[in-house]
């Protein structure tokens, strides 16, 4: 179930058992053969996703410059910042930094939550 910014206001929590997420369809990431997405949730600016990569595909990681990210690799290895990562290792990209990806010769699944800082509290 994919939650736009009319109803995420929900006063309870949102869920999604594992059939229904297995139910999703899996969708193309532009530019970047191999690699396909799930979104879990949407809000704004922010989002929840499940990010496929086949067998050695990647993504250039392009810097965002107004959000934060944080990758967990649910299954596979994941290769970053020239470290390959096994699955249930955890990353937080800050703003503004490249963060390439590549996958292993199997392939990998990552958790990815992408949360925007504008608007957000400084001290």
């Amino acid at each position: 179930m994919t939650v736009d910014g009319a109803t995420a206001q929900l006063a309870s929590p949102i869920m999604t058992s594992a059939d229904d997420v297995e139910r999703l369809s899996w969708q193309p990431v532009a530019g970047c053969p191999g690699v396909s997405s799930k979104v879990l949730w949407r809000c704004g600016g922010s989002a929840t996703a499940l990010i496929a990569y086949r067998p050695r595909a990647h993504t250039p990681g392009a810097p965002h410059p107004d959000a934060v990210q944080h990758l967990w690799i649910a299954s596979g290895q994941a290769l970053i910042e020239g470290r390959w990562l096994p699955a249930g290792s955890y990353v937080h990209v800050p703003t503004g930094t490249p963060h390439p990806i590549s996958a292993s010769d199997a392939g990998c699944v990552l958790l990815q939550v992408h949360v925007p800082t504008w608007g957000a509290v400084t001290e």
